[in-house]
């Protein structure tokens, strides 16, 4: 069995093949398991209920990232911290990018597809019509 896979699963998403396997890697007291431990801890600060009690999370979180000697960890915590506001923001407003993200990938096959534009407007239109889900069959009007 691959450990890394095991690492990278949330618990509960474990198969009953890999669970063993797991709870005997966590109970060897090894750099990896207490790396895992911190992220499954900080896997909390997104059910935060509000900005003030996430960032006093985020505070405890890191103290205890500086205190391990994990430096792979500690360069993780560093990141996260530098980004913390846009973090907040996701405490504060429970959305996040994805639907933007899949609507840009959209709007990218489109580019891709009719291999550039010469104008904006074409473009523009050709977005809308892809996007909009417009029915290419004209209707019967009454």
């Amino acid at each position: 069995m691959r450990r890394r896979a095991t690492w990278l699963k949330n618990p509960e998403n474990l198969t009953d093949k890999q669970r063993p396997v797991f709870e005997a890697l966590v109970r060897a007291e090894l750099k990896t398991a207490e790396a895992y431990g911190l992220k499954q801890v900080f896997r909390g600060f997104f059910e935060q209920d509000d900005v003030q009690s996430a960032e006093t999370f985020f505070s405890d979180w890191m103290r205890e990232v500086e205190k391990r000697e994990l430096p792979h960890i500690l360069k993780v915590a560093k990141t996260l911290q530098k980004n913390l506001p846009r973090l907040l923001n996701y405490v504060k407003w429970k959305l996040a990018n994805g639907y933007a993200e899949a609507v840009n990938a959209l709007i990218q096959e489109v580019k891709t597809i009719a291999r550039g534009f010469r104008k904006f407007e074409n473009f523009r239109v050709a977005i809308l019509f892809f996007l909009g889900k417009l029915d290419l069959y004209p209707r019967n009007s009454p």
